[in-house]
């Protein structure tokens, strides 16, 4: 299956959705903070990231921009879903124009969430 990245500082959203991933076979990861994704994504091979809005210190949409101007991190193979309680059409148009999908956790379930990423996964790969 595909080794996902998830970066989300709400430790109860994280963790359900580390253990709801991996019952559908998939290897995750799970951090809280932008600093630790990057240098997840710079030494590990990740298919996708779910990757919250709101986090310390760097927010996520930095963490993209990060990823896309930095050459360690091969980012044009990683598949990026952003999560978010922020429901604002400005955001989600700067998400769309990099080629990642919006998800609004509060219009979504966890399992909904997760069916979101099994469907990815099999149009990506």
């Amino acid at each position: 299956m595909a080794t996902i990245l998830i970066v989300e500082d709400d430790p109860q959203v994280g963790q359900t959705l580390v253990e709801r991933l991996q019952g559908d076979g998939h290897d995750v990861e799970l951090t809280v903070d932008a600093e630790s994704a990057l240098e997840m994504l710079r030494r590990g091979d990740f298919d996708l990231m779910l990757l919250d809005i709101r986090l310390p210190g760097k927010s996520g949409l930095e963490v993209l921009d990060e990823m896309r101007n930095d050459p360690d991190i091969a980012h044009e193979k990683i598949s990026v879903t952003m999560l978010t309680n922020v429901d604002d059409p400005t955001v989600e148009k700067y998400v769309s124009e990099r080629g990642c999908d919006y998800l609004v956790k509060a219009d979504h379930s966890l399992d909904e969430i997760a069916t979101h990423v099994g469907e990815k996964l099999k149009s990506d790969f």
